[in-house]
């Protein structure tokens, strides 16, 4: 149930940045970062526990911080591949490309789990590798 909930939440961000990239209305657009950052937070909140559910306690530390780790990296990246693009094309252009390859991704993601639960006959379930061996 989490997965749906999650590729939904990232499709309703997706349309929230459509409608960035059409609107006037300042009020509007607080009122949408609001909603928006509720549910990219219950996004968050979602593949916490994921971690929590599939890491051995021993691992958990460094999955979290690997997850923190490209998570800004990827900031960092898309900033830097926005740069050329913004020069290119129009602010409403890039939030409309931007708002379409997140539908992209939610859709995919919400097609490849619909297919693994129909495969499989229940809720993928990911195996973490260990980096490491803990330290006793």
């Amino acid at each position: 149930r989490e997965d749906r909930v999650f590729y939904f939440s990232l499709a309703a961000v997706s349309l929230i940045w459509l409608v960035y990239a059409f609107t006037g209305s300042y009020a509007l657009v607080l009122m949408l970062q609001f909603t928006e950052g509720i549910l990219i937070a219950g996004c968050g909140i979602l593949l916490a526990a994921r971690f929590q559910r599939i890491v051995s306690k021993d691992y958990m530390a460094r999955i979290s911080a690997l997850n923190e780790l490209f998570g800004s990296f990827g900031k960092l990246a898309g900033m830097g591949c926005m740069i050329p693009v913004l020069h290119s094309f129009s602010f409403s252009e890039v939030v409309v490309l931007s708002s379409l390859i997140m539908a992209l991704f939610a859709g995919a993601g919400l097609m490849a789990f619909n297919m693994w639960k129909t495969i499989r006959g229940a809720q993928p379930q990911v195996m973490a590798v260990p980096l490491a061996q803990p330290a006793h």
